[in-house]
């Protein structure tokens, strides 16, 4: 088995993201000069308030969950203040069961500017859903075309049927013919055998009429 290759920068290239742990971000933190805590209850019976001190440089929400985990008895180890990594800024710390032995890896924290990645996120979604669904409500526009243009060629032809007979009403119904079948040929055959036959139909009406 050949040992795992350790990661090496291209030269000119941005460094690649990498991943964070529990334990990777105390060895940042380590590798930085922080101060690694390891609260056992013993430390924090004797200083009940070694969060609020110790910890200050931490967020709200990991020191309260530290103060959770010491309450409840377990022995935690954290790093002294916040460390950043690959864009993301947090804490990374272990809680230990002194009784069984069980333990819990933590990480908590966000990326920076991590309101722009889901801004560009969600434009890149609307534009990619924008492009796959509109063909179909182009195809929808086009069949509601054909259904109307059947509905007006019926009420073309009702009307042509109230009139007396003349020049007007045989135009009249040779229209709403060439309509309806115009708007069935759409509906059956497709949008542009529809827009075909109606041109036709419309020329033959105004042609022969």
């Amino acid at each position: 088995m050949q040992p795992a290759r350790k990661y090496q920068p291209t030269p000119g290239l941005p460094d690649c993201p990498q991943g964070i742990s529990a334990v990777k971000a105390l060895g940042i933190a380590a590798s930085q000069g922080q101060r690694i805590y390891t609260i056992t209850q013993k430390v924090y019976n004797d200083n009940p308030g070694i969060v609020n001190t110790a910890l200050s440089a931490h967020s709200h929400d990991t020191q309260s969950r530290v103060q959770q985990s010491l309450d409840a008895g377990y022995e935690v180890t954290i790093h002294e203040r916040p460390i950043t990594e690959s864009g993301w800024t947090g804490a990374g710390y272990i809680q230990i069961d002194p009784a069984t032995g069980a333990g819990a890896y933590t990480i908590e924290g966000g990326a920076n500017g991590g309101w722009i990645v889901l801004v560009i996120g969600g434009l890149l979604l609307a534009v990619g859903l924008y492009f796959v669904l509109l063909p179909f409500f182009l195809l929808f526009a086009s069949y509601l075309t054909a259904v109307l243009l059947v509905l007006l060629g019926v009420l073309q032809l009702i009307l042509a049927m109230q009139l007396d007979k003349n020049d007007f009403r045989a135009f009249l119904a040779n229209l709403a013919h060439g309509e309806m079948s115009a708007g069935l040929a759409a509906i059956w055959g497709g949008p542009i055998v529809g827009v075909v036959l109606f041109v036709l139909f419309s020329y033959l009406n105004v042609v022969l009429s």
